[in-house]
C-alpha cells in the first residue's frame, strides 16, 4: 500500500512508487511515510549533484506524452546512486493534478536473468 509507506510486491521489486502534488510536495511515498509532506527538492537536496528545477523537469516531461522518462540523483535503501523514474502528470476527480512517478536504480539486477518461455501468450 503507497499510502502506508509499504509498497513492495514481488513483481515491482526495487521500483519506488512517488506521487507529488503539482507543488512539488510528496503525497504518497512507496519507502516510507516519513517523506509525506516534503518538497522533491527536500529529498534530493543532501544528494552530491546539484539537481535545479527538478520537479518542473519532472513535470514538464510528465505532462508530455511522447517523453516521462528521466534520470537523477537519489537515495532509496539508504544508497545514493544515479535513478531512473518514468513519471506522468494525471488529473484527478476534482480536477486537481498530480504527478505520478515510479523510479528504480540505474544498475544492472544482481541476479542472473534466466530466458522466458511460454507456450501461449
Amino acid at each position: 500500500d503507497v499510502n502506508a509507506g509499504q509498497y513492495n510486491p514481488s513483481d515491482g521489486k526495487g521500483f519506488q512508487p512517488l506521487v507529488l502534488s503539482s507543488a512539488g510536495v510528496v503525497l504518497a511515498d512507496g519507502l516510507t511515510t516519513e517523506n509525506n509532506g516534503k518538497t522533491l527538492a527536500e529529498l534530493v537536496a543532501g544528494e552530491p549533484v546539484l539537481q535545479t528545477n527538478l520537479f518542473q523537469r519532472w513535470w514538464d516531461a510528465g505532462s508530455d506524452p511522447d517523453k516521462g522518462w528521466a534520470k537523477y540523483v537519489g537515495t532509496a535503501n539508504d544508497q545514493s546512486g544515479q535513478r531512473v523514474v518514468y513519471m506522468q502528470v494525471a488529473t484527478l476527480a476534482n480536477s486537481s493534478q498530480v504527478l505520478v512517478t515510479s523510479s528504480f536504480a540505474n544498475v544492472p539486477l544482481p541476479e542472473e536473468q534466466g530466458f522466458c518461455s511460454t507456450g501461449s501468450n
